[in-house]
């Protein structure tokens, strides 16, 4: 967040999936997310290495920040 590379690689070439969760991890915090959970699904799924979970005190809390997130992504 705040000009850095939101999509970055590690030194092999390969996607940074680490800094992705901890982008949105950081990103849900720095909204007020509540009971922010992240779920390492690593060698689990071909679909998802990580879900991360979040909850909010109302729905225009969650929308929010869900709307905060898909800006700070794009």
């Amino acid at each position: 967040i705040g000009g850095h590379p939101i999509l970055t690689h590690n030194d092999t070439g390969t996607f940074d999936v680490a800094a992705l969760k901890d982008l949105i991890q950081k990103s849900l915090d720095d909204d007020k997310g509540q009971d922010i959970q992240v779920i390492d699904l690593s060698g689990q799924t071909a679909l998802a290495d990580y879900i991360v979970v979040a909850s909010g005190t109302s729905s225009r809390h969650i929308t929010s920040m869900a709307e905060k997130l898909c800006e700070r992504l794009s």
